[in-house]
């Protein structure tokens, strides 16, 4: 087998090369147009569930990404809260590391 035929059978199959003749001998082109249109419905069928697929990841996405921001919103005010906290109970615990850290000195 010469390096030619090898680049054949590796080559990819394209639709032009190994696609049957839509018309057969007998001349029957309505009986191709209709399996031809019946490959195109069921292709569109296909296409219009995978669009109602997506969309339905898509609403996830959009539903997920809002709860994320909520959490977020949510933490952020927390945060605020405890630090607020930490102020109003700074001044109160101040001289007990006053005199903790003039111990260590």
């Amino acid at each position: 087998m010469d390096s030619e035929e090898k680049r054949e059978e590796m080559a990819p199959k394209t639709p032009e090369k190994d696609a049957k003749p839509k018309v057969e001998t007998s001349g029957n082109i309505l009986e191709s147009i209709n399996d031809d249109l019946d490959e195109i419905d069921l292709v569109s069928d296909s296409l219009d569930s995978l669009n109602s697929a997506l969309d339905a990841i898509e609403q996830r996405a959009n539903n997920m990404r809002t709860m994320l921001i909520e959490l977020q919103m949510s933490n952020r005010e927390l945060l605020k809260e405890l630090r607020e906290d930490n102020k109003t109970t700074e001044p109160e615990s101040s001289p007990e590391e006053g005199s903790k850290s003039g111990g260590n000195s």
